[in-house]
C-alpha cells in the first residue's frame, strides 16, 4: 500500500495492518470523563463547614442542664456542677478537633487527665443506659450530629 496522501489514509492504512496481525484485539476506544458523584464545591463546603466551639458547647449545654455557664469553670465537685460540666467535657471532645489540654485550659485550667476522665466517666455513662445519656442525645443533636 502506497500512502502519499495525508495522515487520514496513513491511520486507515494502520488500523487495517492491526486488524491483520491481530484480529482479537478491539481498538481503543476512548470515554468522555464521567461527572465526579460529588461537585468539588459540595465537598469544599462540608470540609468548610463550620462547627461549634468549646464556649458555644459550654453555653448550650449549661441552658440545657439550667446551670450557669460559670459552673462549666468553677472548682465545685457536687453533682449540680459536675454532670453538666463532664457532658460539656465530652461534647467539647466529640464536636471539636480540640486536644485534652485545650479544652482544659477552657473549663477552669484542669489538668488534661481530668478531661480524659471526665469523656470517659460519660461514654461509661451512656453505655450504662444512665439517665444523662438522653441528654447527651439530645444535645448532640441540638450541635447538628
Amino acid at each position: 500500500m502506497n500512502i502519499t496522501a495525508s495522515h487520514r489514509e496513513f491511520a486507515q492504512a494502520h488500523k487495517v495492518r492491526m486488524d491483520k496481525f491481530w484480529p482479537d484485539q478491539k481498538p481503543l476506544r476512548v470515554r468522555p470523563p464521567q461527572p465526579p458523584q460529588k461537585d468539588f464545591y459540595d465537598l469544599a463546603w462540608e470540609l468548610l463547614a463550620v462547627k461549634p466551639g468549646i464556649r458555644e458547647i459550654q453555653e448550650m449545654t449549661a441552658e440545657h442542664f439550667g446551670v450557669p455557664v460559670l459552673f462549666m469553670e468553677t472548682a465545685r465537685k457536687t453533682q449540680e456542677a459536675y454532670l453538666p460540666r463532664a457532658v460539656a467535657i465530652y461534647l467539647c471532645k466529640q464536636f471539636t478537633t480540640k486536644s485534652y489540654p485545650v479544652i482544659g485550659r477552657h473549663f477552669g485550667g484542669r489538668d488534661h487527665t481530668t478531661i480524659m476522665h471526665s469523656v470517659r466517666a460519660v461514654q461509661q455513662m451512656i453505655a450504662l443506659k444512665h439517665p444523662i445519656a438522653k441528654d447527651v442525645q439530645i444535645l448532640s443533636d441540638e450541635l447538628g450530629a
